[in-house]
């Protein structure tokens, strides 16, 4: 039983500490400003719905997304 909670608390410590490293070069303004962006689009979970964004469930209050063309074969 204790070598089972130690495996299962080192795979929770591992797990976080690589997890930090992975957000350690965002400044706060970065974020703010992807946080601004997403909130503009309407990239943000909607309250009460299953994995719905505002803008899927209201597109007319929010700006069309633009469609990115694929690079083409040679």
């Amino acid at each position: 039983m204790k070598n089972k909670f130690a495996a299962i608390t080192l795979v929770l410590a591992s797990g976080l500490i690589a997890g930090t490293s992975a957000l350690a070069g965002v400044t706060r303004e970065q974020v703010k400003a992807e946080l601004a962006e997403a909130i503009r689009t309407g990239d943000m979970p909607a309250h009460g719905e299953e994995s719905r964004k505002l803008n899927e469930l209201y597109p007319h209050l929010y700006p069309a997304k633009q469609a990115q063309a694929s690079p083409a074969r040679e």
